[in-house]
């Protein structure tokens, strides 16, 4: 009679085994989905991150460019002849010139006495192209000369050049 009944249900019991299969099977692939979708999350902010970094990367580049700008780069000497430039255009006579430089980790560290005679006016415009390079003056001491009608000025000037 066991059999009898067990032949009797014997479709309830292959659909109950079938529905219970189909449960674990459901159950392990909602498992395995979750699971891809928290990686896929992670990935997903691992991305932002690092699209945060590149926008920060190119952030600082622009403002490391900016800064470079403002200094001279890599040769002590470009601090010399650039305030020479300067002083040339502005018909301004250089009367002494010394410079020395001191190395730093990622600069050189260049001061310059520098004497000169020319009219206040062009001094003036002399100290406001010099500044476009960040280069400060230190000491300045003006002296007027009578006869020739103009200022004889001895500066000390610094400025920073970038290795």
């Amino acid at each position: 009679m066991d059999i009898k009944v067990f032949l009797r249900y014997k479709n309830l019991f292959v659909s109950l085994v079938i529905v219970i299969i189909a449960a674990v099977l459901a159950q392990v692939l909602f498992s395995y989905y979750s699971l891809q979708e928290d990686n896929i999350d992670a990935k997903l902010q691992e991305l932002v991150v690092g699209e945060q970094t590149i926008a920060r990367w190119q952030e600082l580049k622009l403002e490391n460019e900016e800064v470079k700008s403002l200094f001279f780069a890599k040769d002590t000497l470009f601090f010399k002849k650039f305030v020479e430039e300067k002083a040339n255009s502005l018909g301004i006579r250089i009367t002494f010139l010394n410079t020395s430089d001191i190395e730093k980790d990622l600069y050189w560290e260049v001061t310059m006495q520098l004497g000169m005679a020319c009219v206040y006016k062009d001094f003036i415009s002399f100290i406001r192209d010099i500044e476009q390079k960040s280069i400060t003056v230190e000491d300045i001491k003006i002296v007027y000369n009578a006869e020739s009608g103009s200022e004889k000025i001895n500066l000390n000037l610094k400025g920073f050049i970038i290795k």
